[in-house]
């Protein structure tokens, strides 16, 4: 993938300095979905768009050079509401997605799949995916599925905060609220999933009444790209 920062020359010009790049470790998100059908969805390493992207310290980020990877063809796609912004098409005016006891306080977007994928257009909101489960206003009928990205190499993105890279686990535990564009869920399990398995892991793509799922990448002490993808379960109060 192209690495989407604007012309160095000029941008040094315009700044007297040049931000450190980060490198992006999404990876491929592989997500199975059944409606009527099976169909192969995934999550894409970055925007689609050129410019350049930030993190949430302002760092300029440098996309992975690693093309998405389906499981299955997609069988009907949507049609996305934000590829390419950094907001995506916000789900409420002012929505947001907070977990205050890791101080975890972000923009909440919504977006929806394009060709079988889900790309997360931006990395300093998470997003809720349209078509996927039940939307945010009917999430006590159904599963509301939330996903943001993490970063590699002294990144910040709202998936960092997930996370505990020493111990390669989440770094929420049951009991903690999370609440996404003002209705509270609390958290029941976390788990690992290696990035291959996820697709077929049907437990966590169930649709069930006033559950909350919220997934992003697993990152390596190393620095190495991401296998494991975490993924958080929570009940709505």
């Amino acid at each position: 993938m192209t690495d989407p920062q604007a012309d160095p020359a000029r941008r040094r010009r315009r700044t007297g300095r040049r931000r450190p790049r980060v490198l992006l470790a999404a990876g491929a998100l592989a997500v199975l979905m059944i409606a009527g059908g099976v169909s192969g969805y995934f999550l894409d390493a970055g925007p689609s768009a050129a410019g350049t992207v930030v993190d949430m310290r302002g760092n300029a980020v440098q996309l992975d050079p690693e093309g998405p990877i389906a499981t299955r063809p997609a069988t009907g796609s949507g049609a996305t509401t934000g590829a390419g912004t950094e907001a995506g098409q916000e789900e409420r005016a002012g929505s947001r997605f907070i977990v205050r006891s890791l101080d975890l306080d972000v923009p909440l977007a919504r977006l929806a799949a394009v060709g079988g994928v889900i790309t997360p257009p931006g990395f300093t909101s998470a997003y809720v995916v349209d078509g996927l489960g039940a939307s945010l206003a009917e999430g006590d009928r159904g599963t509301v599925f939330v996903v943001m990205h993490s970063l590699r190499n002294g990144g910040l993105a709202p998936g960092n905060f997930l996370i505990d890279v020493a111990r390669r686990r989440a770094s929420v535990a049951p009991g903690t609220v999370i609440s996404v564009g003002g209705v509270e869920y609390r958290v029941s399990t976390a788990r690992v999933v290696p990035k291959g398995r996820l697709a077929s892991t049907s437990s966590v793509w169930r649709d069930v009444p006033g559950r909350l799922v919220v997934i992003t990448c697993l990152q390596r002490p190393d620095g190495r790209r991401s296998v494991d993808n975490v993924v958080i379960e929570a009940t709505r109060e």
